[in-house]
């Protein structure tokens, strides 16, 4: 009999072709079925799932907390002998995110394998106390699948990308991979950051001078001379899930400047000649590929809001500056991103499959049959039901831009399923019924 895995992912654009690239593996050795679900909008497709398929393995995006983890229990009520993987979408962290990205829940992190890329986030998590014989270190899931799907050949992509979008493929192209925007942290949003660990005086400092470097940044684009744009295209693409494209659209650069958010970064990296962030780890994706990589920093940002391993790359205080690089300076960074991100070498995903194998044959390590649900998960999965369906039903009819509602939804817009499952009313109440049996 077949073993089933149920994979999830949060983001569209960071998470999904890593699970795609699971599923793919997966499946290929003729041993697994594999399907793939968004956590935020068919959480109750997954559960139903689940029920009625013995689900073998969950993956999850994250698991930092012990609210993380309640998510899992309704699976383990039907699939008690389940093992579960956290992939850790985010490994590399700065001074003020790192106790929030690695968790600070043993219970927790003693209860799920823990798939990691290099040894920095290794050494980081036997550092806490986790055991070493359920850490897995495979390389960079995320730039192997990425590559495996968006890359290519960089003439053939170039020529493709200067066609659709009126770039002239003999001038230098500069890539701005974007995490920044204008946006203010409201009570609730902070809140949830203390909750995961972050202090509010680095949350709230780190907002004012990612709004502040934004503007700057924008400054400078406008100051750019007519005479920098003969032998160079930038490229502004925003992080994905960013909300100020209506503001960008006012800003008087905007016609010099291209500004697109087409396809995956991997394509863009197999094209463009330099890649420049402000505080964005697709440096790293950028130097693993050949890309000649800046750090764009006009205010000196704290060390302790930088993600760990940018400051050893070369820095730049404005885009003008690319235009004046001196010789040898193309060379310099290459190779750093492997402390931080690991081996990218195509291999991670046959690395990940004898995992799955190993930690399947690992008797009771990991095992969390002795978990049930908790009393308030029954109000917990209506709700996520109705905000499923609501969400589902305002995207297919294109009212979630008028509305802004639900609101998290809204956030998310790009992140939900073109046609998202939904069990029917009458499943999720057998699904509600069933679990109260069965937790009593």
């Amino acid at each position: 009999m077949k073993r089933r895995v149920v994979v999830f992912y949060e983001h569209f654009a960071r998470e999904y072709d890593t699970c795609k690239m699971i599923k793919n593996k997966l499946e290929n050795t003729g041993e697994f079925i594999v399907e793939i679900f968004s956590i935020a909008f068919e959480y109750c497709s997954a559960l139903a799932y689940a029920r009625d398929n013995k689900t073998d393995i969950l993956v999850m995006p994250w698991l930092y907390t012990l609210g993380d983890y309640k998510l899992c229990l309704p699976f383990l009520v039907f699939n008690s002998d389940m093992i579960i993987f956290n992939l850790h979408h985010e490994q590399v962290s700065s001074p003020m995110s790192e106790r929030a990205n690695l968790g600070k829940d043993l219970f927790v992190s003693n209860r799920v394998f823990h798939v990691v890329w290099g040894d920095l986030f290794e050494s980081k998590l036997l550092s806490l106390g986790i055991p070493n014989n359920i850490i897995f270190k495979v390389g960079y899931l995320r730039g192997d699948a990425g590559r495996y799907f968006h890359g290519g050949e960089r003439n053939k992509v170039r020529s493709e990308l200067a066609m659709e979008f009126g770039l002239d493929p003999q001038k230098r192209w500069i890539l701005f991979a974007e995490n920044r925007d204008t946006k203010m942290i409201n009570n609730k949003e902070l809140s949830h950051l203390l909750r995961m660990g972050y202090d509010k005086e680095d949350v709230l400092g780190y907002v004012d001078i990612k709004i502040k470097s934004l503007k700057k940044t924008f400054d400078d684009f406008s100051s750019l001379p007519d005479s920098f744009f003969e032998n160079n295209e930038i490229i502004y693409r925003m992080h994905p899930g960013m909300l100020f494209v209506d503001e960008i659209k006012k800003m008087k650069w905007f016609n010099r400047i291209k500004v697109i958010n087409s396809y995956s970064i991997y394509k863009w990296l197999s094209a463009v000649d330099v890649n420049v962030v402000w505080n964005s780890t697709s440096i790293f994706e950028s130097d693993a590929m050949g890309v000649l990589s800046l750090r764009y920093d006009p205010l000196n940002l704290p060390s302790k809001y930088l993600a760990y391993g940018l400051d050893l790359y070369p820095v730049i205080s404005s885009i003008g500056q690319v235009d004046c690089l001196p010789g040898g300076f193309a060379n310099k960074g290459c190779g750093i991103y492997s402390k931080f991100i690991g081996a990218v070498d195509s291999k991670s995903f046959d690395r990940l499959v004898d995992y799955f194998y190993l930690a399947l044959n690992k008797n009771n390590i990991c095992r969390n049959n002795e978990i049930c649900v908790l009393d308030d998960f029954m109000m917990f999965l209506t709700k996520k039901y109705l905000f499923e369906l609501l969400a589902g039903l305002f995207s297919k009819f294109r009212i979630l831009s008028i509305f802004k509602y639900p609101k998290t939804a809204y956030k998310l817009r790009d992140d939900i399923p073109s046609n998202p499952m939904l069990p029917s009313l009458r499943s999720i109440i057998h699904l509600l019924f069933e679990l109260y049996i069965l937790k009593q």
